[in-house]
């Protein structure tokens, strides 16, 4: 049994959208397109997990966790980079 069900694109592009209101970014055009992209990333992870089960006959699990951890990271990671700039 599959307890792991893909999340829709739209679902996506929202839970980014919401965790990525709060960065302050110079142009909100950025704040939609790197939601965009982690929205099509996840999707290409899942993809990929297709493709391994199909040649490997393994399976990989994307989760509703990974997305939010990348969500995180990449938080982390641009406020890093922030710090480092203004340092």
């Amino acid at each position: 049994m599959d307890w792991f069900h893909d999340w829709p694109r739209n679902a996506l592009i929202d839970v980014a959208a919401r965790f990525l209101a709060e960065i302050d970014f110079p142009n909100p055009d950025i704040r939609t397109n790197v939601g965009l992209h982690m929205a099509e990333v996840h999707l290409s992870i899942t993809a990929a997990n297709d493709d391994l089960l199909r040649m490997e006959r393994r399976y990989n699990y994307t989760t509703p966790t990974s997305y939010l951890e990348l969500i995180s990271f990449y938080r982390m990671l641009l406020d890093k980079k922030r710090d480092k700039i203004t340092d």
